[in-house]
Protein backbone atom coordinates (compact mmCIF):
# COMPACT_ATOMS: atom_id res chain seq x y z
CA UNK A 1 0.00 0.00 0.00
CA UNK A 2 2.12 2.96 -1.53
CA UNK A 3 -0.20 5.33 0.36
CA UNK A 4 0.63 4.18 3.98
CA UNK A 5 4.02 4.28 3.28
CA UNK A 6 3.67 8.00 2.29
CA UNK A 7 1.73 8.65 5.26
CA UNK A 8 4.54 7.75 7.51
CA UNK A 9 7.35 9.35 5.53
CA UNK A 10 4.75 12.45 5.85
CA UNK A 11 4.46 11.95 9.49
CA UNK A 12 8.18 11.09 10.20
CA UNK A 13 9.32 14.58 8.23
CA UNK A 14 6.62 16.65 10.37
CA UNK A 15 8.03 14.43 13.73
CA UNK A 16 11.83 15.60 12.61
CA UNK A 17 10.56 18.92 11.62
CA UNK A 18 8.82 19.74 14.98
CA UNK A 19 10.87 17.77 17.52
CA UNK A 20 13.70 20.04 18.14
CA UNK A 21 11.02 22.80 19.15
CA UNK A 22 9.24 20.76 21.13
CA UNK A 23 10.79 21.98 24.37
CA UNK A 24 10.48 26.02 23.55
CA UNK A 25 6.93 24.87 22.48
CA UNK A 26 6.26 23.56 25.98
CA UNK A 27 8.20 26.83 27.72
CA UNK A 28 5.85 29.21 25.90
CA UNK A 29 2.67 26.73 26.08
CA UNK A 30 3.37 26.54 29.64
CA UNK A 31 3.85 31.20 29.77
CA UNK A 32 0.32 31.06 28.07
CA UNK A 33 -1.43 28.71 30.43
CA UNK A 34 0.26 28.27 33.72
CA UNK A 35 -0.73 25.23 33.67
CA UNK A 36 1.08 21.72 33.13
CA UNK A 37 -1.92 20.14 32.11
CA UNK A 38 -3.48 22.63 29.89
CA UNK A 39 0.18 23.29 28.10
CA UNK A 40 0.21 20.34 27.64
CA UNK A 41 -3.13 19.85 25.76
CA UNK A 42 -2.48 23.46 24.16
CA UNK A 43 1.08 21.71 22.89
CA UNK A 44 -0.98 18.48 21.51
CA UNK A 45 -3.54 20.88 19.55
CA UNK A 46 -0.68 23.11 17.98
CA UNK A 47 1.15 20.00 16.62
CA UNK A 48 -2.25 18.52 15.49
CA UNK A 49 -3.40 21.87 13.70
CA UNK A 50 0.35 22.50 12.29
CA UNK A 51 0.10 18.72 11.18
CA UNK A 52 -2.58 19.90 8.72
CA UNK A 53 -0.81 22.32 7.74
CA UNK A 54 2.37 20.94 7.15
CA UNK A 55 0.49 18.45 4.32
CA UNK A 56 -1.07 21.24 2.90
CA UNK A 57 2.31 23.21 1.99
CA UNK A 58 5.65 21.26 3.30
CA UNK A 59 7.75 24.65 2.49
CA UNK A 60 8.61 25.63 6.14
CA UNK A 61 10.73 28.15 6.29
CA UNK A 62 10.64 28.96 10.03
CA UNK A 63 9.66 26.23 11.47
CA UNK A 64 9.35 27.49 14.93
CA UNK A 65 8.20 31.21 14.64
CA UNK A 66 5.28 29.21 12.42
CA UNK A 67 4.82 26.92 15.17
CA UNK A 68 4.33 29.65 18.17
CA UNK A 69 2.10 31.32 15.52
CA UNK A 70 -0.13 28.19 15.74
CA UNK A 71 0.33 27.52 19.31
CA UNK A 72 -0.43 31.42 19.98
CA UNK A 73 -3.80 31.11 18.15
CA UNK A 74 -4.98 27.92 19.60
CA UNK A 75 -4.68 29.64 22.69
CA UNK A 76 -6.61 32.57 21.95
CA UNK A 77 -9.30 30.48 20.48
CA UNK A 78 -9.40 28.30 23.32
CA UNK A 79 -9.39 31.76 25.91
CA UNK A 80 -12.42 33.05 23.80
CA UNK A 81 -14.63 29.71 23.87
CA UNK A 82 -13.81 29.38 27.46
CA UNK A 83 -14.85 32.96 28.00
CA UNK A 84 -18.43 31.93 25.99
CA UNK A 85 -18.71 28.80 28.17
CA UNK A 86 -19.03 29.37 32.06
CA UNK A 87 -16.94 26.15 33.59
CA UNK A 88 -19.39 23.44 34.63
CA UNK A 89 -18.59 22.02 38.25
CA UNK A 90 -20.59 19.02 39.45
CA UNK A 91 -21.98 19.25 43.00
CA UNK A 92 -21.41 15.52 43.48
CA UNK A 93 -18.26 15.53 43.20
CA UNK A 94 -17.51 17.90 46.04
CA UNK A 95 -17.60 21.65 45.83
CA UNK A 96 -15.21 23.20 48.22
CA UNK A 97 -12.52 20.61 46.28
CA UNK A 98 -13.58 22.28 42.98
CA UNK A 99 -13.08 25.67 43.91
CA UNK A 100 -9.89 24.71 45.61
CA UNK A 101 -8.40 23.43 42.64
CA UNK A 102 -9.66 26.15 40.28
CA UNK A 103 -8.83 29.17 42.54
CA UNK A 104 -5.37 27.75 44.61
CA UNK A 105 -1.82 27.33 43.29
CA UNK A 106 -0.18 26.59 46.03
CA UNK A 107 0.78 23.13 45.30
CA UNK A 108 3.62 25.30 43.02
CA UNK A 109 3.36 26.88 39.70
CA UNK A 110 3.99 24.16 36.77
CA UNK A 111 5.31 27.23 35.14
CA UNK A 112 7.81 28.12 37.78
CA UNK A 113 9.06 24.47 38.11
CA UNK A 114 10.12 24.49 34.77
CA UNK A 115 11.42 27.82 34.26
CA UNK A 116 13.16 27.39 37.54
CA UNK A 117 15.67 24.94 35.98
CA UNK A 118 17.03 27.83 33.99
CA UNK A 119 16.34 30.96 36.15
CA UNK A 120 16.19 31.95 39.75
CA UNK A 121 13.05 31.98 41.73
CA UNK A 122 13.53 36.02 41.62
CA UNK A 123 14.00 36.16 38.08
CA UNK A 124 10.57 34.02 36.79
CA UNK A 125 8.53 36.23 39.41
CA UNK A 126 9.69 39.21 37.69
CA UNK A 127 8.95 37.96 34.74
CA UNK A 128 5.46 37.16 35.34
CA UNK A 129 4.71 40.14 36.87
CA UNK A 130 5.27 42.14 33.51
CA UNK A 131 1.87 43.31 31.64
CA UNK A 132 1.27 40.35 28.96
CA UNK A 133 2.27 42.36 25.90
CA UNK A 134 5.86 42.58 27.19
CA UNK A 135 6.24 39.47 28.72
CA UNK A 136 5.25 37.55 25.37
CA UNK A 137 7.64 39.39 23.57
CA UNK A 138 10.66 38.90 25.88
CA UNK A 139 9.42 34.98 26.16
CA UNK A 140 9.41 34.46 22.86
CA UNK A 141 12.88 36.53 22.25
CA UNK A 142 14.57 35.41 25.63
CA UNK A 143 13.84 32.39 26.24
CA UNK A 144 12.26 30.96 23.01
CA UNK A 145 14.72 32.04 21.00
CA UNK A 146 12.87 33.56 17.98
CA UNK A 147 13.99 36.55 15.97
CA UNK A 148 11.96 39.75 15.98
CA UNK A 149 11.07 39.25 12.55
CA UNK A 150 9.76 35.54 13.90
CA UNK A 151 7.90 37.31 16.40
CA UNK A 152 6.46 40.41 14.59
CA UNK A 153 4.79 37.39 12.41
CA UNK A 154 3.84 34.89 15.57
CA UNK A 155 2.22 38.07 17.15
CA UNK A 156 1.08 39.64 14.10
CA UNK A 157 1.99 43.14 14.93
CA UNK A 158 4.41 45.89 12.93
CA UNK A 159 8.75 45.22 13.69
CA UNK A 160 8.53 48.41 15.69
CA UNK A 161 5.95 47.39 18.09
CA UNK A 162 7.89 44.30 18.81
CA UNK A 163 11.48 45.85 19.05
CA UNK A 164 9.34 48.55 21.42
CA UNK A 165 7.85 45.82 23.53
CA UNK A 166 11.18 43.76 23.97
CA UNK A 167 13.20 47.16 24.83
CA UNK A 168 10.21 47.74 27.30
CA UNK A 169 10.00 44.54 28.46
CA UNK A 170 13.52 43.91 29.55
CA UNK A 171 14.00 47.70 30.81
CA UNK A 172 11.08 46.98 33.36
CA UNK A 173 12.72 43.59 34.48
CA UNK A 174 15.85 45.21 34.81
CA UNK A 175 13.97 47.92 37.30
CA UNK A 176 12.61 45.16 39.22
CA UNK A 177 16.01 42.57 39.20
CA UNK A 178 18.01 45.67 40.34
CA UNK A 179 18.66 44.38 43.78
CA UNK A 180 19.02 40.87 42.28
CA UNK A 181 21.64 41.43 39.92
CA UNK A 182 23.37 44.17 42.96
CA UNK A 183 23.55 41.50 45.37
CA UNK A 184 24.86 38.44 43.01
CA UNK A 185 27.62 40.72 41.69
CA UNK A 186 26.07 40.89 38.11
CA UNK A 187 26.29 45.03 37.92
CA UNK A 188 29.12 46.74 35.86
CA UNK A 189 31.86 47.54 38.17
CA UNK A 190 31.68 51.41 40.26
CA UNK A 191 27.34 50.84 38.97
CA UNK A 192 26.36 52.19 42.70
CA UNK A 193 22.55 53.34 43.92
CA UNK A 194 19.74 52.04 42.44
CA UNK A 195 18.21 52.82 39.15
CA UNK A 196 16.30 55.83 38.33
Amino acid sequence: MPHKDGDKELRDRFAALVKPHQDPLLAGALQFTSNRADAEDLLQETFMRAYVGFKRSQEIEKPRAWLFKIMRNAYINRYHKNRRQPAKVSYDEGLDHKVDQVFSRSEGDPQEKFFSQFLDSEVVTALNSLPDQFRESVVLCDISGLSYEEISNVLDCPLGTVRSRISRGRELLFHKLYEYARERGLLPKGEKGSPK
